[in-house]
């Protein structure tokens, strides 16, 4: 699945300068995390698996 994240990362999503496929340092979800939590709502993540055809 395009721009899907590595399994192994999910854990880490929120965390600060979470380290991505490239190599890149991230911060964008933890402030996203920080300002929705700072307004008393929730933000998560959830899986889910598509299939194509039957």
């Amino acid at each position: 699945m395009a721009g899907a994240f590595p399994q192994e990362l999910l854990p880490h999503l929120f965390h600060r300068f979470v380290k991505g496929k490239d190599g890149e340092n991230g911060l964008g979800l933890a402030i996203s995390r920080a300002i929705v939590e700072r307004c008393g709502g929730r933000i998560d993540y959830f899986l889910e698996f598509f299939r194509k055809g039957t």
